[in-house]
């Protein structure tokens, strides 16, 4: 589902408060937390959607207090087979009948795939679930579509990310699970907490130290929207806001409060507003993986409902990596765990960037993630083309309601994946031509598809809700369609898996020679040609014909600085050789086919 504008309120230091509708762990204790969820979308029932008649759920979240609570069942259906694609049972996929009372008085737990969501969600309702958990086959939350059979589901359903889902069933072999999902406000009496859509997180998940040099370069305020779902008045809330500094465990620690909050009171913990955490700025930031923690208490009573007390979150000072996504610090690239995707022609994903100091770096590209339904389209056929625009409109603010007038190119890249690509793995693809960045300059990074089958990489695991509007800041837009800009991006807020590749900008010479020159022979060719290179690194090769259409797509291995090509299934004419290697050199020259 796309989303439009994020959902700003008047004062841009409260979020909107709706009926809070939890999907929460009650037992084991390893599961006593919220999770992040996706609903039946257009069911009126649930807080924020619009009924359109497509589902029949009979309750309603809205009102205070309504929900259910039950032990998990994992669905088996007796369907035989393994999904062949994502490794699950079939049986588990539930798109076919179970046994009338095989759930009953359970919330059944389904694999997605193969069949629609009402048809699995009618099946479990007959066989007498009283909600479903649908497990996704991505770490993303999700809005669900009625199928044919929507009309007939009465019970609620969700769906969780795969982590989350997988953790679920593991903890089912181990025992009884309980899950609540429904309303919060008066089930409790103690029953103060929040949710990660009104917690400030850090700007970025990874910034790269040449622009994070003190305090006055990099900082920000922590913040959080507390809530009292319980039925009885505060007198002792706390909240206390920490980050873990690599080397130095409590480099930050913040405490607001004692606060009073009667039943149904909000309190906006926010830079401006009355009550509100310090700033966060450290002196130096060393390389590594940072903590925030925002930690919740009742002071003498006893929260009855823990599962949104604690919320922790990661940002990350790199050598040269700038992202909105986890980084992964293994592979020295952004996290990426699941593929948004919602266009019929044209998608276009971005970042923004603006820095003081954005002069200090250069840009040699950007990390993406492509993936495509193999069983129905090429993955080797897609063209990506990488952008680097200058964002010059005067509103770039939700306030302002942000516009797409005037943004210039300012570097172009392109990605065509070869034999060798994994389907859906980050690759970094570097810019025809490097560039310096100017101070304060607004920038927006994107990688874009002209067709319908790719989508690209995303990070469901952070959410930037609240940065995005009580920072009153356009993050990540995307393009539909080549139509509408949505400055809020996906629902959920997951972060787009783009990573920009930087370097000092003294180095740009270095960069600039970032080219090998190579040739052929013979040239012309009947058939085999010899490409001579003078590197010891492989690669791939991208062989295109004049009108820029891809002929050739595979791995280039190097043998003493050279390979060879099998020309012999093309036709006659000049045919451009684009070769990538390893350590990021590339070349690019002619051949002629006889």
């Amino acid at each position: 589902m796309k989303k439009l504008l994020l959902g700003v309120v008047a004062s841009f230091f409260a979020l909107e408060v709706v009926a809070q509708v939890v999907v929460a762990g009650i037992s084991p204790a390893s599961i006593q937390r919220n999770f992040d969820y996706g609903t039946q979308a257009n069911e009126g029932g649930w807080p924020g959607e619009t009924d359109d008649g497509t589902w029949a759920m009979a309750l309603d979240f809205n009102v205070d207090g309504t929900h259910i609570q039950g032990e998990l069942v994992l669905v088996n259906d007796g369907t035989a087979g393994t999904n062949a694609t994502y490794g699950n049972l079939l049986s588990e996929e539930g798109c076919n009948p179970s046994p009338a009372g095989a759930y009953a008085g359970k919330i059944a737990v389904i694999r997605r795939n193969t069949c629609n969501f009402s048809l699995k969600m009618l099946y479990a309702q007959q066989a007498g679930a009283i909600g479903v958990i649908i497990v996704n086959r991505e770490d993303a939350s999700i809005g669900m579509t009625a199928g044919t059979d929507g009309v007939n589901v009465t019970i609620p359903g969700v769906i969780i990310s795969k982590t989350d889902g997988n953790q679920l069933i593991a903890e089912m072999q181990n025992g009884p699970v309980v899950m609540f999902i429904g309303n919060k406000f008066g089930i409790n009496t103690n029953d103060v907490g929040s949710d990660p859509a009104s917690i400030i997180i850090a700007p970025q998940a990874s910034t790269p130290a040449m622009l994070a040099q003190s305090g006055g370069e990099f900082n920000f305020t922590p913040g959080i929207q507390l809530v009292n779902y319980g039925t009885a008045t505060q007198t002792g809330v706390t909240v206390t806001a920490t980050v873990a500094a690599p080397g130095n465990p409590t480099a930050y620690t913040s405490t607001v409060g004692p606060l009073t909050m009667a039943y149904k009171d909000t309190v906006g913990i926010f830079a401006g507003n009355p009550e509100s955490f310090s700033l966060f700025a450290l002196p130096t930031y060393p390389a590594g993986e940072y903590t925030l923690t925002y930690t919740v208490s009742l002071g003498s009573n006893t929260d009855e409902g823990p599962g949104d007390n604690v919320f922790s979150s990661k940002f990350y000072i790199t050598d040269d990596m700038y992202s909105y996504a986890k980084y992964n610090a293994v592979d020295g690239e952004p996290v990426v765990n699941s593929y948004p995707k919602n266009h019929t022609s044209t998608y276009k994903s971005c970042i923004r960037f603006t820095n003081a100091n954005a002069s200090r770096a250069g840009v040699l590209g950007l990390y993406t993630a492509v993936k495509v339904d193999t069983s129905l389209y090429d993955l080797q056929a897609q063209e990506i083309n990488l952008y680097a625009y200058e964002w010059n409109d005067a509103a770039t603010t939700f306030s302002a309601t942000p516009t797409y007038d005037s943004y210039v190119e300012v570097a172009f890249g392109q990605f065509y994946p070869p034999a060798s690509y994994v389907n859906g793995d980050e690759v970094l693809v570097n810019f025809e031509t490097p560039f310096i960045m100017v101070d304060n300059q607004n920038y927006l990074f994107c990688v874009e598809t002209q067709t319908v089958e790719p989508a690209f990489g995303y990070d469901g695991s952070l959410n930037y809700n609240a940065n995005q509007s009580i920072i009153d800041t356009v993050i990540f837009p995307i393009n539909i369609d080549n139509t509408t800009w949505y400055s809020g991006g996906w629902n959920g807020n997951p972060a787009p898996s783009i990573g920009l590749r930087l370097f000092p900008a003294a180095e740009l010479g270095i960069m600039e020679n970032n080219t090998v020159s190579g040739t052929a022979y013979p040239n012309p060719t009947n058939d085999n040609v010899t490409v001579n290179l003078n590197e010891k690194e492989n690669g791939t090769i991208i062989v295109t014909d004049l009108t820029g259409k891809v002929v050739f797509n595979n791995a280039l291995s190097l043998m003493n600085g050279q390979a060879t090509v099998n020309m012999s299934n093309l036709q006659s004419g000049m045919y451009i050789f684009n070769v990538t290697l390893d350590n990021g050199k590339t070349s690019q020259f002619n051949v002629v086919k006889k």
